[in-house]
């Protein structure tokens, strides 16, 4: 599904427990389909440049010593929350709730101060905190709040270009842990899912903030935690996510809804992003009664998504990655641990339980593991197992190193809390 290299791997919901309902999948490439990249190269939005979690990485360490790479430097100051950094050519964006504002910082590449701004109001709670991720894009740089204000700033300055308060706009209410999603970026549009009595997915233009499309609303759906991935799929252009009872595809030229697939959430959330694998796609819930899973078989031209096979499972906010039809996440209540998925049959290969669940990143055949109790991993996957060749505490005894690694220039950066820390794990 996408160029050629030593690991593919694609982010996904997390398939865990035996499959529920099987149908016959199809060969692997018999139906062609791509992740499209962000304009910019590096990693300009949330999990990289596909959203993938794939970092194309050479170079790299194979091994840390006892207590970890060396840190090049630290980052403090930067308000509570749990996004992750994103990077220009030159710059480091990320937010943090400072005091009653979401305040998005600019870093040099070398941790220094470069300007901060504010972005509406600091989400109390539950869980205060910055929630999504920023993008950048041709000199602008992307934020959107816990309350669904989505602010686009000069990336040199910092200076705020145009606002648009969506929930007022589009009629959204309130969601219990506050909007989450980070902003997807296609060519002229910045586009995020409100999930509002007026508009269930808006594209904004990313220089004005003027609206460009709506979908149309659907009833009782409104958003959930969860960011988009776009796609060439079936010859067109289109923004995968999940809401608050389906998962859809919508077309990127028009915003009309493709198809849409009721999936069951009670008591629960979708947050983990969903995966596209030839013409099957993964999506995942976190529901506490249920907690379902699902590969769905996505026809473009019928304009419908059929289930493949179901699982019960427990995927958070970590995600987890898909390596070469290899799944490779965390779950919690049916299955709790770490575990190895195959992605066509929905058969858990092996579970690792020695390692508290949270969010993870490939490399060079590698992955890249932080724990929400703040211990880092480094972990060597095989047939029969995975192997540790790395650890250290980022934040001892913690249970919420919630961000997401980020790789680039043979440096690694990890977020907790209030603090960036960046490592060489350069072999040079």
């Amino acid at each position: 599904m996408m160029a050629t290299r030593k690991m593919r791997c694609t982010v996904i919901g997390f398939v865990l427990a035996g499959a529920i309902a099987t149908l016959a999948i199809p060969a692997a490439g018999q139906v062609k389909s791509k992740l499209i990249a962000a304009a910019e190269p590096g990693w300009p939005q949330w999990r990289g440049t596909r959203r993938d979690g794939l970092c194309d990485e050479t170079g790299l360490l194979t091994s840390w010593p006892q207590s970890g790479p060396k840190v090049l430097w630290t980052v403090s100051g930067l308000g509570k929350g749990w996004s992750s950094p994103v990077f220009s050519k030159d710059a480091i964006y990320i937010t943090g709730d400072v005091g009653n504002e979401l305040t998005v910082f600019a870093l040099t590449r070398d941790g220094k101060p470069k300007w901060k701004s504010v972005n509406g109001k600091a989400w109390a709670k539950p869980f205060g905190g910055a929630r999504g991720s920023c993008a950048y894009d041709d000199g602008r740089v992307f934020s959107y709040n816990a309350y669904g204000r989505l602010a686009c700033f000069n990336a040199e300055n910092g200076e705020e270009i145009w606002a648009v308060d969506t929930a007022a706009k589009y009629g959204a209410a309130k969601i219990y842990f506050g909007m989450s999603e980070s902003p997807l970026i296609d060519g002229d549009g910045v586009i995020v899912t409100v999930g509002g009595s007026k508009a269930l997915m808006v594209r904004l233009d990313k220089k004005t903030g003027k609206e460009l499309w709506k979908t149309k609303p659907k009833a009782q759906e409104t958003a959930t935690y969860c960011s988009s991935i776009l796609a060439d799929l079936g010859g067109k252009r289109q923004i995968i996510t999940c809401g608050s009872r389906h998962a859809f595809g919508i077309n990127a030229k028009n915003g009309k809804v493709i198809w849409a697939f009721r999936h069951e959430i009670e008591k629960g959330a979708s947050a983990a992003i969903p995966v596209l694998r030839g013409d099957l796609l993964f999506i995942s819930n976190s529901s506490r009664e249920k907690g379902l899973s699902y590969c769905l078989k996505i026809d473009t031209a019928a304009g419908k998504a059929t289930k493949v096979w179901g699982s019960q499972f427990a995927n958070f906010h970590g995600s987890v990655v898909d390596v070469d039809g290899k799944i490779y996440g965390a779950s919690r209540r049916t299955i709790a641990g770490w575990a190895r998925v195959d992605f066509a049959s929905g058969k858990i290969d092996y579970v690792k339980k020695d390692i508290p669940l949270g969010s993870l990143i490939c490399a060079e055949g590698h992955l890249y593991w932080l724990a929400q109790s703040g211990k880092m991993t480094l972990q060597k996957p095989a047939d029969k197992g995975l192997q540790t060749v790395g650890s250290f505490d980022l934040a001892k005894g913690k249970k919420d190193a919630w961000a997401h690694p980020v790789i680039l220039g043979g440096r690694m950066y990890l977020r907790y809390g209030e603090n960036l820390y960046c490592y060489d794990i350069s072999k040079k």
